[in-house]
């Protein structure tokens, strides 16, 4: 606190009738009396901000003073050298730390005796709400009894209290055995996890170890307080450490992994093989970006060779997209890979899952043999569409009959079918479309008896 010892400047003693009120001096005139009021009530205006500012500052000041004070007898109160380790080593350590506390508010609370005699010899006036110097002197004088109560039973009780909080240390050690082992056998090292698996893992252990590392800092601080041999965080902090450094590298990687994920419930029929690709080349590019410190796990260099991975069987998948690929196709392709999701109803991930890299040859087959059918299918179609299509164009022959136009161009049509439906038998893809080839075939063979010009 700045303690403003504020007095107001002396005022005139001079008689309003004294002549000696106006001054004369080589024939200049001065009245000052006007100029002294206005002093004076400037004087008592400033007097009276300045006043009430620090007024409530002290407020401000006593209210928080107070609200410590009360917290820490309220702390005080519910101190039990009968309660659980874990709770001893809280209530020492309250203790202690109030000890050294208490000298800073020994000083606090005469710095708020000044200021608040401050206020009243110059007069203040206490707004309603105001808390009285003596309630802060009642609470003061209650949390000092109840703290050198519970110092003394601390001091009395000494020698069971070191034993509670060795045995309570021993605890902690079995839990800091726990947390190692646990790292050693669950740790995501490998990269075998996804991002989002292998975070949860390790927040689980980060979390368990956070807890031991909060009860074991409470004993060390206990047994340094009570004159003991102190413990040693070392190994816990270095734990913490490498479990932070690869929360980093995983934090990162699920970045990556979020942007490749989201393509995962796309329906296959609705993939764009471009969106594909450019998704995959971003992740890519994310993971180049990564600094060296990263790079150096395991999970980076796994993280890496799953996105080129997915760019194989993007290449794998966009060719499923082809038009060779018939649902017959599928059909014949999801039960030798023993899936059992319709093919309409396939995705991304679908696939992804059962990694069709494993079954490439299988797919390649089952490619071949669309493309091969797909090839006869064209040849037929063409076939279809322009006997379907036909017309017969006749004329008119010396007012007698009707004959053919274009009768040799007829024929060369149905030997080209012909050849053309004789060379789709000779395909290994044949029997798929034997039950249509076949009547065509007929067809072209009728076409190609003698004509009665011939004969």
């Amino acid at each position: 606190f700045f303690f403003l010892m504020i007095r107001r400047p002396p005022r005139s003693t001079q008689s309003r009738s004294s002549a000696a009120s106006d001054v004369y001096k080589r024939q200049v005139h001065g009245d000052y009396r006007l100029v002294q009021v206005k002093i004076n009530n400037k004087y008592d205006t400033w007097h009276k901000d300045i006043l009430n500012q620090f007024g409530q500052t002290l407020s401000e000041t006593m209210r928080v003073f107070y609200s410590s004070i009360s917290n820490a007898r309220q702390k005080m109160e519910k101190v039990n050298f009968q309660a659980a380790s874990q709770d001893i080593t809280q209530f020492i350590t309250e203790i202690q730390d109030f000890k050294k506390q208490q000298l800073e508010w020994t000083n606090e609370i005469e710095r708020i005796r000044n200021g608040h005699k401050l206020l009243e010899r110059q007069r203040y006036h206490f707004p309603s709400d105001w808390m009285w110097l003596e309630q802060i002197e009642g609470e003061w004088s209650n949390f000092r009894q109840i703290l050198n109560r519970k110092n003394a039973q601390m001091e009395a009780e000494m020698s069971s209290i070191q034993q509670r909080i060795i045995a309570e240390e021993q605890v902690c050690q079995e839990k800091i055995k726990e947390v190692e082992e646990m790292w050693k056998n669950q740790r995501p090292y490998s990269g075998e996890m996804l991002p989002n698996q292998a975070l949860d893992v390790l927040n689980i252990i980060e979390g368990k170890l956070q807890r031991v590392i909060d009860a074991y800092s409470k004993v060390c601080k206990a047994k340094e307080m009570l004159d003991l041999e102190p413990g040693n965080l070392d190994r816990l902090e270095a734990l913490q450490e490498d479990i932070s450094g690869l929360k980093e590298v995983w934090s990162e990687l699920n970045k990556v992994w979020i942007s490749v994920d989201s393509m995962r419930d796309t329906p296959l029929q609705a993939a764009v093989p471009k969106k594909m690709k450019q998704s995959l080349d971003e992740a890519t590019e994310m993971l180049n970006g990564f600094p060296n410190k990263l790079r150096q796990y395991e999970a980076f260099d796994k993280m890496k060779q799953r996105i080129q991975n997915f760019k194989k069987m993007n290449a794998i998948i966009i060719e499923l997209k082809s038009e060779a690929m018939k649902p017959r196709h599928w059909k014949t392709l999801l039960s030798k890979l023993k899936v059992t999701t319709p093919y309409t109803d396939l995705t991304l991930g679908n696939l992804w899952q059962i990694d069709v890299l494993k079954y490439e040859n299988i797919i390649k087959d089952v490619l071949n043999i669309g493309r091969g059918e797909l090839v006869l299918e064209e040849m037929l179609r063409a076939v279809k569409e322009f006997w379907n299509a036909f017309e017969l164009e006749l004329v008119r022959y010396q007012n007698k009959c009707k004959l053919i136009r274009g009768w040799d161009d007829l024929f060369s049509k149905v030997d080209e079918d012909l050849n053309n439906l004789n060379s789709m038998k000779m395909s290994p893809f044949y029997k798929a479309f034997e039950e249509e080839i076949l009547p065509w075939d007929d067809n072209c063979l009728l076409y190609t008896s003698p004509s009665p010009r011939d004969s």
